[in-house]
């Protein structure tokens, strides 16, 4: 009877190995995608249908299941986000599906991030459950995927498809908050005399036409102070720079006819190695700002 137990252990830590020998039927699959400075990343197993009937029999209606195979599914944010509009602190989480045989269909996100299917599955340490509406499509999927589609700097939609099934959430990021941060670490790496920059970067990436932030015009007013009393060969390039992007906020806010006017003051005269570089662009930018007076 020793022997026999003594084989089985042996058999069962041989069985259970780290060390994978074998392709999986299911194989590992992961997607990562950045939402404004948000990264979420989904680490998942593969199954295929292969001709059964998915919901109702292989993953029966009103159980828990694991989202994929082999492991749970996991969701990592390296931010605070929220989920359909509840908040979810940055972390890993173990992400499960309990299907129904109604429109009620309800999402995990257990706190317990790293678990072998759903067998130690504790309800206790669930950080949310969301009760959503699955969609279906005609065509079916054989593997199952998750698809992560950005939609602009502080949202995406997250899909679970298999065989018929399209399984979509919403994932938010605090974009404005998220700024502020990456601005003090930014801050905080940069050499002296170089703090310009982050405030710089900002406020020209504000002023795209898609974009705003209240502080922007403060930012950028900012680095013309810190630049106009910089040294250096590359100062008067750096200078126009920063004026075209106050220009631009300018005429973001409405403000065309100072905005024509402050181009007009960099763009005159001898130009810096910017303006030549970059004349023809900027002209036809600023020939769309044209007041009511001038028209």
């Amino acid at each position: 009877m020793k022997k026999f137990s003594f084989l089985l252990i042996f058999w069962s830590i041989g069985l259970f190995c780290q060390t994978e020998v074998a392709p999986r039927l299911s194989p590992k699959s992961t997607v990562i995608s950045t939402v404004g400075f948000t990264e979420i990343r989904i680490d998942y197993s593969s199954p295929g249908v292969k001709g059964r009937k998915v919901f109702g029999d292989l993953e029966g209606y009103g159980t828990i299941w694991r989202a994929g195979a082999n492991e749970a599914t996991k969701i990592s944010f390296s931010t605070d986000v929220k989920v359909n509009g509840h908040a979810i602190p940055k972390g890993s989480y173990s992400f499960f599906v309990i299907p129904e045989v109604t429109n009620e269909w309800t999402l995990i996100f257990n706190k317990e991030a790293n678990q072998w299917g759903s067998a130690s599955y504790d309800p206790e340490k669930d950080f949310l459950r969301l009760v959503i509406e699955p969609d279906f499509t005609q065509e079916s999927r054989e593997r199952l995927i998750y698809d992560i589609q950005s939609n602009g700097i502080d949202k995406a939609v997250v899909q679970l498809y298999w065989s018929l099934l399209k399984l979509p959430f919403v994932v938010e990021v605090d974009f404005m908050k998220d700024v502020e941060n990456q601005l003090q670490k930014a801050l905080e790496e940069q050499k002296e005399g170089d703090e310009w920059r982050p405030y710089y970067n900002l406020a020209n990436f504000f002023s795209r036409p898609n974009y705003s932030h209240p502080k922007a015009e403060d930012w950028i007013d900012k680095v013309l102070i810190d630049l106009e009393k910089s040294t250096g060969e590359d100062k008067e390039s750096n200078l126009d720079r920063a004026y075209w992007v106050k220009a631009k906020l300018l005429a973001k806010n409405n403000e065309k006819e100072q905005a024509r006017s402050l181009f007009e003051q960099i763009s005159t005269g001898e130009r810096s190695q910017f303006i030549q570089d970059n004349i023809g662009r900027m002209q036809n930018i600023a020939a769309g700002w044209v007041t009511a007076s001038i028209q």
